[in-house]
């Protein structure tokens, strides 16, 4: 595995590998295999025999239940019989290393609440030893208790030697690998991940083919686990317990996903379940019980898991893609209205089905969202006619970055992590890529407090400390008051006029696509 703090991606083999002694998030994208990094670096803990190691979920932690409760749980499951001043004890020796699966997966309106008791808990227990897994943006890379290291991608020349692991031998992975150079598709620049790689090689082995498309994986993966459930039957094919097609069972799973999405949940009762199970059937207009309906998603697709009466889907990006899916079969109305409620902000939780539809949707996801959320884009930072003069840039760029803020994490009177953001209220297409852009400027700001620091930065963050010290100010700070102290790289800089530009032409190119795809109707003029 591969961990990135800054600068060049780091190869980690336990925890010594990272260059900080703290607590820290190990953040990544979908599928990048946060949880396996997770086991595995508490593994090699237990290994090295320094620490004691404690993994858990923290999507397992109840509602009214307490972290330190549920820790001293676990601990028991592993023989370890805590109380809390014994916890309290090891925690104040440097003994123990809390290993917290899954910050994104806790429920929405519950992560502020977790995230407290895990501040308090390392706030009071300053040696004891914390190391968090999380998707970007779910609320605890903001906290000045962690510092962030980010999973890096596969690199291309990588993806060969996963497959020959995946498929257990050389020779046994040769013919993918030679359909996948031989492929005119785009699959390659997709394989970043081992969910990625690992979906690439099940399809190919269940059809002999490399998809050309990403959202192939996922049709492809339930229409295989459906043919390979039946076919491993005695006797040929199975009818499933519902008696629905396999294109029927699709199409009221799709829409499972989508009622399951709006509960904003990750863990499900069977009421729930059975619930957004009863709606998927009657949106459909696919007449079955949906007990048994139920029980084909988890027990012949097994893309839902029974855990005990604790369901969940056994990765988000299939409840993402197939809520996605979903959405593509709405009439034109309600497509409409769906794309219409995600402009700006509202559409923070929905990032994943977005880029999604946005392959099997295209056309309606680009009239009823991406043309709308560019044009608001385009006035937010005054319709520039040309970026060739350093007056128009500047002006760009101070409109562009006057909402974005570096948040430093202070303890102790001293940096400890920090956060870029963005407040303004952006098109969905640009907050990305400011995002994109602003890496830099983190990266080049976390040298800065990390290392020999430049007496203007010196300067800065003494006023920083002074004003949190007197309670007079957050410790926070606008990117555009930073650029003006000269502590960043001048605004008028290439990346950020690229990424400008690039967002005005793919404005052009979506206006584009739709003239030609609106021109499409007058062969049907007869």
């Amino acid at each position: 595995m591969r961990g990135k703090g800054h600068g060049k991606p780091t190869v980690i083999n336990d925890l010594s590998d990272f260059d900080y002694d703290g607590n820290f998030i190990v953040e990544g994208t979908v599928g990048q295999g946060k949880s396996i990094f997770l086991r595995y670096l508490c593994a090699r803990e237990l290994a090295r025999g320094e620490q004691i190691p404690v993994f858990l979920e923290l999507r397992r932690i109840e509602k009214k239940e307490k972290l330190l409760a549920h820790v001293l749980e676990i601990c028991a499951t592993l023989g370890l019989d805590l109380d809390q001043p014994l916890f309290a004890f090891l925690a104040s020796q440097g003994r123990l290393h809390l290993f917290l699966d899954g910050f994104d997966e806790v429920e929405e309106d519950l992560r502020s609440n977790m995230l407290t008791q895990i501040e308090r808990l390392a706030g009071k227990h300053p040696r004891l030893r914390m190391t968090i897994s999380s998707r970007p943006d779910s609320g605890i890379e903001r906290s000045p208790a962690f510092r962030v290291f980010r999973l890096a991608p596969i690199e291309p020349e990588e993806v060969r030697h996963v497959i020959v692991r995946l498929m257990g031998s050389d020779q046994s992975a040769k013919p993918l690998l030679t359909a996948l150079n031989k492929s005119k598709s785009d699959m390659r620049n997709l394989l970043t991940t081992p969910l990625m790689i690992t979906l690439l090689v099940i399809t190919y082995k269940g059809q002999q083919r490399i998809p050309d498309r990403v959202a192939e994986f996922y049709e492809r993966l339930f229409d295989l686990l459906l043919s390979r459930h039946d076919g491993s039957k005695p006797g040929g094919v199975q009818r499933h317990r519902c008696g629905l097609s396999d294109k029927a069972t699709l199409e009221a799973f799709s829409a499972l996903c989508f009622f399951a999405k709006k509960m904003r949940k990750l863990d499900f009762t069977r009421n729930e379940l059975l619930e957004c199970a009863e709606n998927a059937l009657a949106t459909t207009g696919h007449e079955c019980d949906e007990e048994k309906f139920l029980k084909d998603v988890t027990k012949v697709t097994c893309l839902v898991v029974d855990e005990g009466g604790s369901y969940r889907f056994i990765h988000k990006s299939v409840q993402e893609y197939h809520t996605a899916a979903f959405v593509r079969t709405l009439p034109e109305q309600s497509a409409a209205s769906f794309y219409q409620r995600r402009l700006g902000n509202a559409g923070a939780n929905w990032q994943q089905e977005l880029r999604f539809l946005e392959e099997i949707d295209r056309y309606r996801f680009t009239r009823y969202f991406l043309i709308p959320d560019l044009e608001d884009f385009v006035k937010a930072i005054g319709s520039p006619g040309s970026l060739s003069t350093e007056k128009a840039r500047r002006l760009v760029a101070q409109k562009v970055l006057s909402e974005a803020y570096v948040d430093f994490g202070i303890k102790d009177d001293r940096v400890i992590n920090l956060y870029m953001s963005s407040r303004a209220p952006l098109s969905w297409v640009f907050q990305e890529a400011l995002v994109n852009w602003l890496g830099p400027f983190y990266y080049h700001a976390r040298d800065e407090i990390s290392g020999d620091r430049s007496p203007a930065w010196q300067s800065f963050l003494d006023t920083v400390y002074k004003d949190v010290g007197a309670g007079t100010s957050p410790p926070e700070r606008p990117v555009w008051e930073m650029v003006e102290r000269g502590l960043f790289p001048s605004p008028a800089s290439e990346p950020l006029f690229e990424t400008v530009t690039a967002c005005l032409q793919r404005l052009q190119a979506a206006r584009q696509h739709i003239k030609d795809e609106d021109a499409k109707e007058e062969l049907f003029d007869f």
